[in-house]
């Protein structure tokens, strides 16, 4: 009974970690593509590395909504959307809506069955993993390490779209001198991770969302973002991150963080016509599942050390849902390193503010 009080603790920690509570950050994405029956069926796929450039800004006195206080947000040279929803693909336990979000990273549509995957990690199996959800998407996250969560924290999306509701966090894309058209060929956006707003989000195009500094190049720049997808561009209001980049979401809970660093990662919005809102946003890529587990094993110690016991536990379920190479590619004769996922969300109007402080992590680690 122990042992299991002493699990259950260890999982909803991670839970609560890791999207539950605090602040999130981020960096950037690409797109891909999954496998099939016996030889996994190839479908094309983008790969190329998002660059980043960095210029100066002044801010201006604004006054915070959602019933803030007076904020400094800094002048717009474009538009501002903040995420206001996030969905993992969860309702209640079940994650089956999981594997219609994301991208095809590896390029392959696969089964249990295919013969050129990565071989599975830690005892894993192959009919865990796969077949591949929607059109190939690759979401192990959400077909494996989601189901894990939600035996302790049912109402995973729903609580984390509560934290941005509340103003804990958000994610922002600044589209740098976005125009009025439908289509747009070559569009520079900056990506940022929303500190706490302090109060509740109006979304109403006048919250000044902190930026969290962990993003910056220069905390006394804010365009100075290390997250931009400089060949990014819009097709009939449909926006596109562009090159294959990576993401980076650090997401605080209490007295601890847990950093998910998206490699491959791809990012897409429907943009609404008047460029004020977006829906049927979708961020996919791959997870480095060592980085991962150091990630988890950073926050569990922080949250509490006697969680520490099991965490082997964990660790073993987490490598086994592996389904992927780090790269986002797949190679027959290697153990899968990596963990495909993707998630959903839309977006609402907002501003800069300026930039939040920077967290401290705890120290230590579970071994």
């Amino acid at each position: 009974m122990r042992n299991r009080i002493f699990a259950v603790g260890v999982i909803g920690a991670m839970a609560a970690m890791a999207y539950g509570c605090g602040g999130t950050d981020t960096t950037t994405g690409t797109t891909g593509t999954g496998g099939s029956a016996t030889t996994s069926t190839a479908t094309a796929t983008a790969s190329a590395t998002a660059s980043s450039t960095s210029g100066g800004t002044t801010s201006t006195g604004s006054m915070g909504t959602g019933g803030a206080a007076p904020i400094v947000c800094t002048p717009s040279d474009g538009v501002v959307l903040a995420i206001d929803t996030l969905n993992f693909g969860d309702m209640g336990t079940n994650t089956a809506a999981s594997q219609s979000l994301g991208f095809d990273v590896d390029g392959l549509v696969s089964t249990a069955a295919s013969t050129d995957l990565c071989q599975p990690a830690s005892g894993g199996t192959k009919s865990a993993v796969y077949p591949d959800g929607t059109n190939g998407i690759d979401n192990s996250f959400g077909k494996n390490v989601l189901p894990l969560l939600l035996m302790i924290a049912p109402g995973f999306s729903d609580n984390t779209t509560a934290n941005i509701t509340s103003g804990s966090f958000s994610i922002l894309l600044d589209f740098v001198g976005l125009a009025a058209t439908p289509d747009q060929a070559s569009l520079v956006t900056r990506l940022y991770g929303g500190g706490d707003l302090g109060a509740p989000p109006a979304f109403d195009g006048k919250d000044c969302w902190p930026v969290n500094p962990d993003l910056l190049k220069d905390v006394t720049d804010i365009k100075s973002s290390t997250v931009i997808f400089d060949k990014s561009s819009v097709v009939g209001d449909k926006w596109s991150s562009g090159a294959a980049g990576t993401i980076t979401l650090t997401v605080p809970a209490q007295s601890a963080s847990i950093t998910l660093t998206i490699h491959k990662a791809s990012v897409t919005l429907n943009l609404a016509p008047d460029h004020k809102s977006a829906t049927g946003g979708l961020i996919g890529g791959v997870l480095d599942t060592d980085e991962f587990v150091t990630q988890v094993k950073k926050a569990i110690f922080a949250i509490n050390p006697n969680y520490c016991a099991l965490i082997s536990t964990v660790e073993s379920k987490i490598r086994q849902s592996s389904d992927i190479m780090n790269d986002g590619s797949q190679d027959k004769t290697k153990t899968c390193n990596g963990i495909s996922i993707g998630f959903g969300f839309t977006m609402k109007e907002a501003q800069l503010g300026g930039v939040g402080p920077k967290k401290v992590p705890v120290p230590g680690t579970c071994p």
